[in-house]
C-alpha cells in the first residue's frame, strides 16, 4: 500500500527529473563522452548528498531497514570517474532539517528504485558509440539479478510493517526531497575545479 502511494505521489517529479538529465541521451545511443562524464559527476553529487545524509541520521531507522543504508552508489560512481581520468570532488547539496524516520524511508526508496532505471539505460551503453573506450561501467552497471533482489527486499521489509497517512504522508515528503535534490543536481551547471 505504501509504495503504491509514494509512486503514484512522487510521479510528476519523478517524471520530471528523468527528463532534465541527459540519461536519455544513453537511450538514444547519442552521448558523448563529455556529456556522459557530466551525468556521472551530477549523479555523484545527488546519491553523495542523500546517501550521506541518510548515514548521518540512520539511528532514527528501524533496525530492519537499517540494511539498506550505504554510500555503494556514490562508491560506484567514484570508480566510474577515475576510469575516465576523472577527478571530482563532489559538493553536496544542503539538506538542514531532522528528519523523521518515515522521511528516511521515502528518500531510500527514490534511490533503491533508481537502481531499476540504471539497469535499463545500461543494456544501452554498449551500443553508444562515444562509450566504446569504456570497459566496464559500475554504476550503470553490476548484475541485474543482485539489483533486483535487493529491490524485492527492499518492499517487502517496507511492505511487512503497517503506515498510518502521517507516516505515508512523510515517506512521500522525503521521497520528494530525494527526487528534489537530483533536479536541483541536473538544473546546476557543475563547477569542476
Amino acid at each position: 500500500m505504501m509504495l503504491k502511494i509514494l509512486k503514484e505521489q512522487t510521479a510528476n517529479l519523478h517524471q520530471g527529473v528523468e527528463q532534465s538529465n541527459d540519461a536519455g541521451l544513453i537511450m538514444e545511443h547519442s552521448i558523448g563522452l563529455e556529456a556522459y562524464r557530466n551525468l556521472l559527476q551530477q549523479n555523484l553529487r545527488a546519491y553523495s548528498t542523500i546517501e550521506n545524509y541518510i548515514n548521518e541520521h540512520s539511528d532514527r531507522l528501524p533496525a530492519q531497514i537499517k540494511q539498506f543504508v550505504s554510500t555503494q552508489k556514490s562508491a560506484v560512481l567514484r570508480k566510474d570517474l577515475a576510469q575516465l581520468s576523472e577527478e571530482y570532488e563532489t559538493t553536496e547539496i544542503s539538506l538542514k532539517q531532522k528528519p523523521s524516520p518515515m522521511q528516511l524511508i521515502g528518500m531510500l526508496y527514490v534511490i533503491e528504485g533508481s537502481m531499476l532505471g540504471g539497469m535499463m539505460i545500461s543494456k544501452h551503453l554498449p551500443k553508444c558509440p562515444a562509450l566504446q573506450e569504456i570497459k566496464e561501467h559500475h554504476f550503470f552497471g553490476g548484475d541485474p539479478k543482485v539489483h533486483v533482489a535487493r529491490w524485492k527486499s527492499f518492499c517487502a521489509t517496507i511492505e511487512a510493517s503497517d503506515y498510518n497517512e502521517h507516516d505515508i504522508n512523510e515517506a512521500v515528503l522525503g521521497a520528494n526531497a530525494a527526487f528534489n535534490v537530483f533536479k536541483q543536481t541536473y538544473e546546476t551547471p557543475l563547477v569542476v575545479s
